[in-house]
């Protein structure tokens, strides 16, 4: 029996997965997609239709925050491999993801931690540099659970920055999906089992 996590079976063996999940993208999404349970004794609602989670970065959209580290390397004037070393995704990222901070004190506390010297501007060009592109094929697996009369939702932790750019660039996740469950907005983030 795959394990579960507060009212949810999560994804972990290929016996689980709908064929629409099956094939090339199958092992990125396999453990960033849960389905939902309607009740103690189904996986399906009434009407047999099934709702399921995707994470956004690296499942929907490819993110690589090489990339972020690569932008204030080159504005800072601070080698890559530096800022690479000293990076970490500690608890001024984790509260902002939870939206406990505003984006101007998580920007200083980065550059504090990193040792780096960038305006406010300079900061959030480097970090929407993240993001590498949307994953057209996962769009597609969206749309076909979605024409087969299933509910298929995003919960992601991601922070307001991130927010204030990915939905201009990239209109087809918001156009394909019931529903996106942020932590930002909820003050809560994954694995914090309140989440689900």
């Amino acid at each position: 029996m795959p394990p579960r996590a507060s009212g949810f079976l999560l994804v972990a063996g290929t016996s689980f997965i709908p064929s629409a999940l099956t094939g090339r993208n199958s092992r990125s999404l396999l453990f960033s997609c849960a389905i939902s349970r309607y009740s103690d004794n189904t996986l399906r609602n009434r009407e047999g239709a099934m709702l399921y989670i995707f994470d956004l970065g690296n499942v929907v959209i490819d993110i690589d925050f090489s990339r972020v580290l690569g932008v204030w390397s080159k504005l800072s004037g601070v080698p890559l491999a530096r800022l690479k070393k000293q990076f970490e995704m500690g608890e001024a990222f984790e509260q902002h993801e939870r939206g406990e901070i505003s984006d101007e004190d998580f920007a200083a506390k980065i550059c504090a931690e990193l040792g780096i010297a960038l305006s406010f501007e300079q900061f959030t060009a480097g970090w929407q540099a993240v993001f590498v592109g949307v994953r057209s094929d996962v769009i597609a697996i969206i749309q076909n659970l979605r024409a087969q009369g299933n509910r298929v939702v995003i919960l992601s932790n991601t922070n307001r920055l991130h927010c204030d750019y990915w939905p201009s660039q990239y209109p087809e996740i918001q156009q394909n999906v019931d529903k996106l469950y942020l932590s930002q907005d909820l003050s809560m983030r994954k694995p914090d089992p309140a989440i689900y």
